[in-house]
């Protein structure tokens, strides 16, 4: 068994650092509690992976963990950017929402002066004027003049201020 040993030895060419390692590994292993006789012939019912793998594979996990928090951050940290703009959108169509009440707001009431003022035009135009053929010039002065379409004739009673000149 010695010359088995030591030909593996040779064979290898296994130098005494790694050899130290083989055996430390080998001594954290069930087997290593097992006499030269008892190796040979007793089958552990377990089997156990070699204590570098073990070390590699706990390195690995601890890689994928890390790898994995850092994910969880960065996604942590979009979707806090995406809650941030929804809540901007939200507060826009908000502001939207409202600002488009008040533009319909105003255009009803936009509305229902334009078919008032149109009514209380209707009612005045229907009374009629003794000469409606008559062309109206309204002025203040030199400066303003405007001349009313001889098809349309204001009462002069209700139109014409005091100060304004009628030629």
């Amino acid at each position: 068994a010695e010359l088995a040993c030591f030909t593996l030895f040779f064979t290898l060419h296994i130098t005494h650092d790694p050899l130290g390692e083989i055996l430390i590994e080998f001594g954290d292993t069930p087997s290593s509690a097992l006499t030269l006789e008892e190796f040979m012939t007793v089958d552990l019912e377990e089997e156990q992976d070699p204590p570098s793998f073990k070390v590699a594979r706990k390195k690995d996990k601890e890689r994928l963990q890390k790898l994995l928090e850092e994910e969880a951050e960065s996604l942590t940290e979009l979707q806090k950017q995406i809650e941030v703009q929804l809540e901007k959108d939200g507060q826009r169509r908000k502001l939207s929402q409202s600002c488009r009440g008040k533009i319909e707001e105003e255009q009803d009431t936009n509305k229902f002066i334009k078919e008032s003022t149109f009514g209380v035009v209707r009612d005045i135009m229907g009374e009629g004027v003794d000469d409606p053929e008559e062309e109206m010039i309204l002025g203040l002065g030199e400066l303003f003049i405007l001349r009313a379409p001889s098809h349309f004739s204001w009462p002069t009673s209700r139109f014409v201020p005091k100060y304004a000149f009628i030629n």
